[in-house]
């Protein structure tokens, strides 16, 4: 797994400027949230950091556009510079007790915004540097790390922040912007731009053409289909879990453990996932992604003992097969000239069912215990396996 970054100059470059962003993403996160209660004291506020992220994601719908036809390197560079600048004017007012609400708001926002450009960015660059045989490779890579920051921001992230303060937080996740340019400066890669949008008809045109190309291709679609029915039956796991410990009796850090399991089966299923493609097809590990899911979300029902966190490792090895190869099987039947705009009306499509997912099984658990209302879901998701093997056969 690991080759391909001693072989693949351009690909280590662009897997050690995103794995550095990405931790001053996950510091970011829990830092800013502090900070927004620490200057408002008021949860409401609080929430405006992730309902912000969540309704502006939409958006990327249209930034992927303009990704799609300018230069990838580029734009990386500039959002990357951009959010590096508004995190050291946000420590300075900070530092200078100049912070009101109204800053804190503008700066989550404008800091989203730059993600709307940054995230399809991403996705739109990695077809330029790694072929088709080596994606699966690459993105399991990727996957396995930032899992593993994951798991580390779960157990240190409070530690961090406790010994740096939120102004170390918040300097450090300046620096880590900064750093991340060094090796996006590094990246040679052919990537081929296009003059800008004649008119707004010209921009809305090829949002159109996007859509037009992700509703016509039917492996797409059927991987849209199938992930979208995932994404609503495996959302309330993670969502509400707290509520299925209490129910079962479990200490307060139960949660924390068991999301620590989730990421750690999602970095053995990239490892897994890499050794298994030599034997069988993207479409049927895919398939199987949903079927060990399933299984993981079964065993929920035995709310006792070790088993709910056996069953969080078993979930979190779908994740790792699901994420990988939802992206890689978009990637390959998709030209590099369209990848921005396909990989962010896929993610918007697909993510609205997991808020769907997570009020059906809240309101359910006003009336059955947690347990319960996970076992069907159990079911649905094996179900989501063999839809998956008759739509992708097709």
């Amino acid at each position: 797994m690991f080759q391909i970054l001693k072989r693949n100059k351009n690909f280590r470059n662009f897997f050690l400027a995103v794995s550095i962003s990405v931790v001053g993403d996950y510091v970011d996160d829990i830092a800013i949230a502090q900070l927004i209660y620490a200057v408002t004291n008021s949860t409401l506020l609080m929430s405006y950091v992730f309902a912000i992220k969540i309704l502006l994601t939409f958006l990327s719908m249209f930034t992927a556009a303009y990704v799609d036809k300018h230069s990838k390197k580029k734009i990386l560079l500039v959002t990357s510079f951009g959010q590096g600048i508004i995190l050291l004017v946000l420590l300075f007012l900070y530092t200078g007790n100049c912070l009101n609400t109204g800053i804190l708001i503008a700066f989550v926002t404008v800091q989203t915004i730059f993600s709307t450009f940054s995230i399809p960015t991403r996705n739109a660059m990695l077809p330029y540097l790694v072929s088709d045989d080596e994606v699966v490779n690459a993105r399991g890579l990727m996957n396995m790390f930032t899992q593993m920051i994951q798991v580390f921001s779960y157990m240190g992230s409070g530690i961090i922040i406790g010994m740096i303060g939120i102004k170390g937080a918040i300097g450090l996740d300046s620096i880590t912007f900064f750093a991340s340019m060094i090796f996006l400066y590094g990246i040679t890669m052919n990537d081929v731009t296009e003059r800008g949008f004649s008119s707004p008809q010209s921009f809305f045109s090829n949002v159109k053409t996007g859509f037009a190309f992700v509703t016509g291709n039917k492996i797409i679609c059927g991987v849209l289909l199938v992930t979208f029915l995932g994404n609503m039956f495996t959302a309330p796991v993670d969502s509400l879990m707290p509520a299925y410990f209490s129910q079962g009796g479990y200490g307060a850090s139960s949660y924390s453990v068991f999301m620590i399991g989730i990421a750690l089966g999602s970095i053995f299923g990239s490892i897994l996932l890499n050794r298994m493609r030599q034997y069988f097809s993207n479409n049927i590990l895919f398939s199987t992604g949903f079927l060990i899911g399933g299984i993981g979300i079964l065993l929920l029902y035995l709310n006792t003992g070790f088993l709910p966190f056996a069953a969080a490792f078993i979930i979190g090895i779908s994740y790792g097969f699901i994420s990988v190869l939802n992206a890689t099987i978009i990637q390959v039947n998709t030209p590099k000239e369209m990848i921005a705009r396909t990989f962010s009306i896929f993610k918007c499509i697909s993510y609205v069912s997991g808020p769907l997912g997570i009020v059906l099984a809240g309101f359910a658990g006003e009336f059955f215990a947690m347990n319960i209302i996970l076992a069907p879901l159990g079911v649905l998701l094996v179900l989501t396996c063999f839809l998956s093997m008759w739509v992708l056969k097709r």
